[in-house]
């Protein structure tokens, strides 16, 4: 929401009953859901206080790539995590690219772990190389 310089989100529909109007993240909630980057849970919730899962995580980190058109080039291998199979189907692909891109990394053992929290200096490694990643390929067109 920021990186798109924290557009006007009002009018836009709130689709979520447990995002409360004037929150510091409400328009941030509403536009990301507008532009299908942040889809909630299949109740209809968005969970504005429940911690962020790495599948999640990377999920909403792919949607705004595409969102954006900003998806840095592949510079990994593809990986095969022992774990793999717990991957949620919608994350699938996204840990999937994001791995290739070389934006998200596994942990010990070969392990995604998607369903462990990411801890905020997960998110801000991933989101730094992300920002890096793009700035590169940015250099390389220009």
């Amino acid at each position: 929401y920021r990186a798109e310089g924290s557009p006007e989100a009002a009018g836009l529909e709130n689709p979520f009953p447990d995002v409360s109007a004037g929150q510091y993240y409400t328009d941030a909630v509403i536009w990301a859901a507008e532009h299908k980057i942040v889809l909630g849970y299949a109740s209809g919730g968005f969970g504005p206080d429940d911690n962020i899962t790495r599948e999640q995580m990377a999920a909403i980190l792919y949607r705004y790539e595409q969102y954006a058109e900003k998806a840095p080039a592949d510079t990994q291998e593809s990986r095969a995590f022992a774990d793999g199979g717990s991957i949620g189907d919608y994350a699938k692909e996204a840990v999937a690219k994001l791995v290739t891109q070389g934006i998200i990394a596994g942990k010990p053992n070969n392990r995604f772990d998607p369903r462990g929290s990411a801890t905020r200096a997960e998110f801000a490694a991933v989101l730094h190389r992300f920002t890096e990643a793009v700035k590169e390929d940015a250099a390389d067109v220009a």
